[in-house]
């Protein structure tokens, strides 16, 4: 097989720190929407979707990762929590260019005063074209719900 497009490497994370933490579940989340950390979308958009049994607290960010050597870019306003039921979290996620994204997803229970009591890391591969994928300037789907 011959591959025609460059290949991309995989995102400098130390081992194993893709998925939950052991506390994910303690904190009565699971995974509903992509079970395996490691996404990959041909499209500018996706829907990740958590499982709660109990009120949770919740704080999301967005990073496009540039390379090893250089920082990670802050793309936290292309995430947004759409919604939260009884039962589930959504998070809509708008990728603004192609490349490995680092979705970090903090939680702590809704009755406590702790700090965060954990994280789930989930990396996603945008492989869309850029013809597809949105500009700045189309963040305004945010600013219109603020």
């Amino acid at each position: 097989m011959i591959c025609q497009v460059p290949l991309q490497p995989f995102p400098a994370l130390p081992s194993s720190a893709l998925g939950a933490q052991p506390s994910f579940e303690q904190c009565g989340l699971s995974t509903l929407s992509h079970i395996d950390p490691y996404v990959v979308t041909d499209a500018g958009d996706l829907q990740l979707t958590f499982g709660k049994a109990r009120p949770v607290r919740v704080t999301s960010q967005l990073s496009l990762l540039l390379s090893a050597e250089s920082p990670a870019k802050d793309c936290t306003e292309y995430i947004l929590q759409q919604g939260s039921t009884d039962a589930a979290l959504t998070f809509m996620l708008k990728m603004p260019q192609p490349g490995m994204y680092k979705v970090l997803v903090s939680y702590s229970n809704s009755n406590s005063d702790d700090n965060v009591c954990g994280a789930v890391i989930v990396a996603v591969h945008c492989r869309c074209e850029s013809s597809k994928v949105r500009s700045d300037k189309d963040a305004v789907w945010l600013s219109a719900l603020v």
